[in-house]
């Protein structure tokens, strides 16, 4: 395919100024990685014009962009009016697929997760309490939080559309029942649902396979294919080799140049939302960007690739980035450099974020 990594970093809308308002970047995914709530700020914040730090924490204080666990069980940013039907859609076998591995290892079984979320309905009802908060009503009834009982007990009821996370308190998690953060809203029907997931994938990561889809969504591949059948007209098909990608039909020509430098987030969606990412790793150690222990490190994309990490310390007039660039040249380290001011912008700190 002509332009393979320029139609992904135009889905990803890295190659251009796409979104005026955090909540259409989030909507734009369905849903985006968001267990490091600080890099996951980022994330939104790199796909808009003029959005800073602020503007993404007042997103998430209004009600318009939600953190809660949704796909592969983990914490995702998603749009408000996203919430219910996804959840409705993917909780379940969610809750399915944990299930087995939480009674064995925590001892949470069907029935103590009915009686932990009875205390949480109570507990959170009017309220918004933090992560500790939270764990000590449940420690109040006989409910045990040790070790990661409270992670998978919040997460669990996250998944079944009890509870999603409030605007973090001094920079701790908090917890709200989320029929009183949202307005009511109606499930969609399950093949309404497995069709416009599978849209805002390919129109998100495109081009992209389906077993990128099925790994991402969490959803079997049947299932992925189900959803990917519903929305072929509206995508285009490309063979590379014997692999088949699909983006989508209205995606815009990308430009000839490539855009400049970006230091990515941890977690992004441009690296983590793919089974393969051998495509954007040509340049660089896989071990260098994902760790075993799951970790996907904030990374340095030129090109459309990964040309490196970068990592951030305080000091005393705001920030200090430190890039690992592989393959290092001039060029390479002024375009770094304009990235690292654009983040800094972000941040609200213009001038004190650099090397």
């Amino acid at each position: 395919m002509n332009d393979f990594l320029r139609h992904r970093l135009s889905s990803h809308r890295l190659d251009r100024t796409a979104f005026a308002r955090p909540e259409e970047a989030v909507a734009w995914y369905g849903a985006m990685q968001g267990q490091d709530y600080r890099h996951a700020k980022w994330a939104v914040g790199i796909r808009c014009a003029g959005v800073s730090e602020a503007d993404v924490e007042q997103a998430i204080a209004d009600r318009t962009i939600i953190r809660t666990w949704a796909m592969r069980s983990t914490l995702q940013f998603v749009a408000a009016e996203d919430v219910i039907w996804l959840l409705d859609f993917v909780g379940p076998r969610q809750v399915a697929h944990a299930s087995v591995n939480d009674a064995r290892r925590f001892g949470l079984d069907d029935a103590a997760f009915a009686i932990a979320e009875q205390v949480l309905g109570k507990a959170l009802r009017g309220k918004v309490l933090t992560r500790k908060e939270t764990y000590a009503a449940l420690e109040r009834q006989g409910v045990s939080t040790a070790g990661q009982r409270g992670y998978h007990i919040v997460a669990r009821a996250a998944l079944n559309g009890q509870v999603c996370q409030g605007p973090p308190r001094d920079k701790e998690d908090t917890f709200v029942l989320l029929d009183e953060w949202l307005p009511p809203a109606s499930p969609r029907p399950r093949e309404e649902a497995q069709a416009e997931l599978a849209l805002r994938y390919f129109r998100s990561h495109g081009p992209a396979t389906l077993d990128d889809f099925a790994w991402w969504s969490s959803l079997t591949v049947p299932e992925a294919r189900a959803g990917l059948e519903a929305v072929k007209s509206r995508l285009i098909r490309e063979v590379v080799g014997d692999v088949t990608y699909w983006l989508a039909s209205e995606a815009t020509q990308p430009p000839k140049r490539y855009p400049a430098a970006h230091l990515l987030p941890g977690f992004d969606e441009y690296l983590l939302g793919y089974a393969d990412r051998s495509h954007i790793l040509t340049n660089i150690p896989k071990a260098e960007v994902i760790h075993s222990n799951g970790i996907f490190r904030p990374t340095v994309l030129m090109a459309g690739q990964i040309v490196g990490t970068w990592s951030s310390r305080k000091r005393p007039n705001g920030l200090e980035y430190i890039p690992e660039i592989y393959g290092e040249t001039r060029q390479i380290l002024q375009a770094v450099e304009a990235a690292a001011e654009r983040y800094g912008i972000f941040l609200g700190m213009p001038e004190a974020f650099g090397r």
